[in-house]
């Protein structure tokens, strides 16, 4: 049986509740960190920091690219206890994968935080982790695809992509131009560019047109896997010959596509 220890980040760059938001954004940055604990006085895990609540709230800047830029006065004086969520997940190393990554699924929360039997943190086991596992899958992606992907024009204001993301809990749109994909957007690159360009400020503003990394017909889930690690993409979209989308593959599916294969053969990869 495959266990959390197996899979999880150890040792986690961590914080505390009076650490400043600057402090975590510089961590996250030179670290390529998503998630941060965060911990109490005697050392256990209180809370989590997201970058998603980090840099909707300012930038990284000047020459050394770790000068905070906040893009309202309000949020100055922020620490990290301000605005860190609750971890719903939160695991021993010693506890069963599926069975983790099953309970982080039912959740809106890309990760679980690993502590020892007094609540320390010992590690972070995070979807990007779990993609790392889902490259030795090699069954067919195409069952995992979800049809219909929703998408939207560069011309949508940030704010109507922004919050039809968050209604329909949706991580990436795709850009269209006259039905064909053009580009993927994040509801982390939409929080960033809501702060920094207002909430009318159109999706073509924030989207710096980088290549698209497709799914190709006859994919394993294991490739596909490969291609989002590599490129450090969370989805996959799929497209006709005409170029017109058919389909996405995201990082969920494929940890579902995980969970399934560790489900049938009795926790096994």
């Amino acid at each position: 049986m495959e266990t959390v220890i197996e899979l999880m980040s150890p040792q986690p760059i961590c914080v505390t509740f009076d650490t400043p938001l600057h402090a975590c954004a510089v961590k996250m940055r030179r670290h390529h960190l998503r998630h941060l604990p965060m911990t109490n006085g005697d050392g256990r895990v209180i809370g989590v920091v997201r970058d998603l609540d980090v840099f909707r709230r300012g930038v990284l800047a000047g020459s050394s690219g770790e000068l905070w830029m906040p893009f309202h006065d309000a949020d100055i004086d922020l620490e990290a206890g301000d605005v860190a969520e609750q971890p719903r997940v939160v695991v021993r190393p010693e506890d069963d994968l599926a069975g983790t990554l099953r309970a982080k699924l039912s959740t809106s929360q890309d990760y679980a935080v690993v502590v020892d039997e007094d609540g320390h943190p010992m590690g972070m086991l995070t979807e990007h982790d779990a993609l790392r596992m889902a490259q030795a899958l090699d069954g067919p992606a195409s069952p995992w695809l979800s049809a219909d992907p929703e998408g939207i024009s560069a011309e949508e204001q940030v704010a109507d992509a922004w919050e039809r993301m968050i209604v329909q809990g949706r991580r990436h749109l795709l850009i269209l131009d006259k039905g064909r994909l053009a580009g993927v957007i994040s509801l982390r690159d939409l929080s960033v560019g809501m702060g920094a360009f207002g909430r009318e400020a159109p999706v073509g503003q924030i989207w710096r047109g980088e290549r698209v990394h497709t799914l190709r017909p006859g994919q394993t889930c294991g490739e596909a896997a490969a291609i989002m690690v590599a490129e450090r993409v969370g989805c996959l979209p799929l497209t006709d010959e005409a170029g017109f989308p058919t389909a996405i593959l995201t990082r969920t599916d494929l940890i579902r596509a995980l969970v399934e294969h560790l489900d049938r053969n009795d926790g096994v990869l």
